[in-house]
């Protein structure tokens, strides 16, 4: 499935979801690289690198692929895919992490001068401690397509398997050891905004509501440097276990950490229930960013706001 350290679950008092299905590929040096895999043909290649003052993220991805970008819930922009490549530039700044998404397109970033449609310049997070930056997903058909991969690249993952198909890639971007947090239950603080990054799918960021993740958690993968790690959440999705096209969404994801903090919250013996969207307002329920201290439970409440 993969050649990653999978993360040993042995003797932790307690577990949770990704504690079974969580892989590490470690590195000390500044870059690290891994690539998808399907029918032994490589598909797509994810790389992350430290730089002097920055991190960057770069996701090679075959011709042919719908390239959708969302802003406050809304299909702003959409292109087909040409000798195209995903950069991410991030500047750390304490705990803050902002920076700018680019698609390159046969050489030419189709989004230049749409800067008030899109998320470049900034895509940021207030706290990337608390809540990895999410890059972006990718929804796969069963014919993935295929990318050069011109130097090698050691780590990698399949995307089939005998009796299952992951259908789904989301990328994130968080502080090295955030995934292994959570698998191995090390640190329970700030469990409502870790519950969110378990349990539900990026839909959050692109159309605005909550929405958990419809399928399995097969491969939690965490593609590490010495200080950052990039962790792909690779599964199947059963609401749509077959998507017609190929596709790569990015988003607008500015002050969005802001944004969950003003969610309506209600905690329980059992967990959280945490609103779906943003409107809905109770005198009786706390905000996200009221509760900060707490185990990760049970998750989410599916009503709409």
């Amino acid at each position: 499935m993969n050649n990653g350290i999978r993360h040993s679950y042995f003797g932790q008092e307690y577990i949770s979801e990704l504690s079974g299905c969580s892989f590490y590929f470690p590195t000390e040096d500044s870059q690290n690289k891994i690539m998808g895999v399907f029918k032994g043909k490589v598909f797509c290649i994810f790389s992350l690198k430290e730089i002097e003052g920055g991190v960057e993220v770069y996701i090679s991805f075959p011709d042919n692929y719908k390239c959708h970008h969302y802003m406050k819930g809304k299909l702003v922009h959409e292109f087909i895919s040409d000798n195209a490549h995903l950069t991410y530039h991030g500047s750390p700044k304490r705990k803050k992490m902002s920076g700018e998404i680019h698609i390159k397109n046969n050489g030419e970033n189709p989004l230049k001068g749409r800067a008030n449609l899109l998320e470049a310049p900034r895509v940021s997070t207030s706290n990337i401690e608390l809540h990895p930056l999410p890059i972006c997903r990718i929804e796969l058909t069963g014919e993935p397509g295929i990318v050069d991969s011109k130097k090698e690249v050691n780590n990698f993952f399949n995307i089939d398997l005998p009796n299952l198909f992951f259908n789904t890639i989301e990328v994130n971007l968080s502080k090295r050891g955030y995934l292994e947090s959570i698998a191995g239950v090390t640190n329970i603080e700030n469990s409502p905004y870790k519950s969110l990054f378990v349990y539900t799918s990026l839909h959050t960021y692109f159309t605005g509501n909550i929405e958990l993740k419809p399928g399995y958690y097969p491969q939690a993968l965490a593609l590490q440097t010495a200080k950052y790690e990039l962790i792909l959440i690779v599964g199947r999705e059963l609401k749509n276990p077959n998507y017609k096209q190929n596709t790569l969404i990015s988003f607008h994801t500015k002050d969005y950490f802001k944004e969950l903090g003003q969610r309506m919250l209600v905690e329980n013996e059992k967990g959280y229930f945490i609103a779906k969207g943003v409107t809905l307002e109770s005198t009786s329920c706390l905000r996200m960013r009221d509760v900060l201290h707490s185990f990760p439970k049970s998750c989410l409440d599916t009503r709409e706001s």
